[in-house]
């Protein structure tokens, strides 16, 4: 799955502009791993991304693996924050 998204993120990582949309016009299904890693490396990738058109069929599963993550982030942030104390 990581080479999927390596490809899927090839473009956005060669363009100069800070702020990216990503149309999924005609898109109806990814896998949640799939969407993890999209995430993963939307996060790596330090622009601003916007994903656009999404499916109603993908709309429900990106929201919920999104607030999944960032809920994961900010327990692992307040993990290190703990430890610093």
């Amino acid at each position: 799955m990581n080479s999927a998204t390596s490809i899927f993120f090839e473009k956005p990582n060669k363009l100069s502009e800070d702020k990216i949309k990503i149309d999924f016009k005609d898109i109806v299904f990814m896998s949640r791993s799939f969407l993890k890693s999209i995430l993963n490396k939307k996060i790596k990738l330090k622009k601003t991304i916007h994903e656009v058109n999404l499916s109603e069929e993908v709309a429900p599963i990106f929201h919920t693996v999104e607030k999944s993550f960032q809920s994961a982030i900010v327990s692992i942030y307040k993990f290190y924050n703990i430890l610093k104390i």
